[in-house]
C-alpha cells in the first residue's frame, strides 16, 4: 500500500527541499495528493500552486539549477470518469506550469490517445511513467513526452531477482541467477 507523505506547510516543503539539495539531487516531484481522513485525496490547487511559486522563487534565490517535476495524482486516485480525470489533469497541471513548475508528470496514463491529449492541452513539458502498458521511448517520443520516469520499477525488479536467487539457492542450492549477468568487480568499480 502506498504511504502518502504530506508536508503541511510551504515552510517545511521547503526545508526538504534544501536539505535534499545539500545532498546533490538534481530534481524532484511534488505531488499533489494528500491523506484526508485516512484516504487520498486531491490537494487544493491554489495551495499547490503557492508551494509551487515558493519553491520557484527559492531555487532562483539560491541558484539551484534543481528540476521541478510537478505530479498530478489525478489518474492514480481514479476517483472520477475517466473524462473527468483529462480535464481535470489538464487543469492542474497547466496551473502548475504557470505557478513554475519545470515539468509536468502524469503517473497513471499509459494510453496513447490520453498522453497525446495532454501534449496537445497541457502548457509544458509532459514526463509519463513507464509501466507494462507504456508505449516505447521511440512512440513517446512521437507524441510529444519529454520525460520518461522509471519510478519504483527498477527497485521493484532488483528486489525481484534477489528473491528468485534466494529461491534458486535454497530450493536447488545453485548460483546461475546471478553469476549469469552479474558485473564483474573490475566493472563494478569503473562504474564507481
Amino acid at each position: 500500500m502506498r504511504r502518502w507523505i504530506v508536508s503541511t506547510t510551504i515552510k517545511e516543503v521547503l526545508a526538504i527541499i534544501k536539505k535534499a539539495a545539500d545532498i546533490g539531487i538534481a530534481g524532484f516531484n511534488l505531488e499533489d495528493a494528500a491523506l484526508a481522513q485516512g484516504t487520498p485525496q486531491l490537494a487544493d490547487v491554489s495551495f499547490q500552486r503557492e508551494k509551487i511559486a515558493a519553491i520557484r522563487e527559492y531555487l532562483l534565490a539560491e541558484n539551484l539549477p534543481l528540476v521541478l517535476n510537478a505530479r498530478t495524482d489525478v489518474f492514480i486516485l481514479g476517483q472520477e470518469p475517466p473524462e473527468q480525470c483529462l480535464q481535470q489533469a489538464i487543469q492542474r497541471a497547466n496551473a502548475y506550469r504557470e505557478a513554475g513548475a519545470d515539468c509536468l508528470f502524469f503517473p497513471g496514463v499509459s494510453e496513447s490517445s490520453l498522453i497525446k491529449t495532454l501534449v496537445e492541452e497541457v502548457h509544458g513539458p509532459i514526463n509519463i511513467l513507464a509501466t507494462t502498458t507504456t508505449p516505447p521511448v521511440a512512440d513517446l517520443q512521437r507524441l510529444g513526452v519529454t520525460r520518461v520516469s522509471l519510478g519504483s520499477g527498477p527497485m521493484r525488479a532488483s528486489l525481484a531477482l534477489t528473491r528468485r536467487i534466494a529461491q534458486e539457492v535454497c530450493e536447488r542450492g545453485t548460483y546461475t541467477t546471478f553469476t549469469r549477468d552479474a558485473f564483474s568487480y573490475t566493472e563494478l568499480l569503473q562504474l564507481f
